[in-house]
């Protein structure tokens, strides 16, 4: 039996706003999809096909679905409990969405999103006390990653926009891998 992170079944993506007059361009459209917990799994194809917009409906940072009665969208816990993700976008709470992202998932952004007013040590750490954590503890395993990154040296006392690309890159990595999500 599989053990299910994600499935999906019946669901639009459309984007209407401005489109054209009273018509919606669909810009996604899965029949059946059951994405597995703990498989690397990999989008690729032509530009424009949706790969982008799979990514941010999967990450509750996209909500362009369009869904009827026979849509599903559900998220499996770890202890396969379900979560209704269509439930979830109904309830128009930017604070109950944030809470769930903030529990279950990171991103790691084609443009690193890094906080430039922060040090390298405090844009990784951030999720962490987010969840709740000391700032000393935190820091201390925003530490640790970073040694184990080959970061370590510019931890404590580098800004983001003293660090070459690459750095900012690992950075933003360290930061996805960082937080608890236990």
């Amino acid at each position: 039996m599989m053990n299910k992170l994600f499935e999906i079944h019946n669901l639009r993506c459309s984007y209407d706003k401005h489109y054209r007059e009273g018509i919606s361009k669909v810009v996604l459209e899965i029949r059946d999809l059951v994405l597995p917990r703990g498989k690397k799994i990999f989008i690729v194809g032509e530009s424009g096909i949706g790969k982008s917009t799979i990514l941010e409906v999967l990450g509750l940072m996209n909500n362009t679905i369009v869904a009827d009665r026979n849509s599903k969208f559900q998220f499996y816990n770890d202890d396969n409990s379900v979560v209704d993700l269509i439930e979830l976008w109904g309830q128009n709470s930017d604070d109950k969405l944030s809470k769930f992202r903030l529990n279950h998932f990171n991103f790691i952004f084609q443009s690193t999103n890094l906080m430039s007013n922060f040090t390298a040590l405090e844009n990784i750490a951030f999720t962490r006390m987010l969840q709740g954590y000391s700032q000393e503890e935190s820091f201390e395993k925003a530490k640790s990653t970073l040694a184990d990154l080959g970061l370590g040296h510019i931890a404590e006392d580098r800004m983001v926009h003293e660090l070459s690309g690459g750095q900012q890159q690992r950075l933003a990595f360290a930061r996805a891998i960082l937080p608890d999500f236990t």
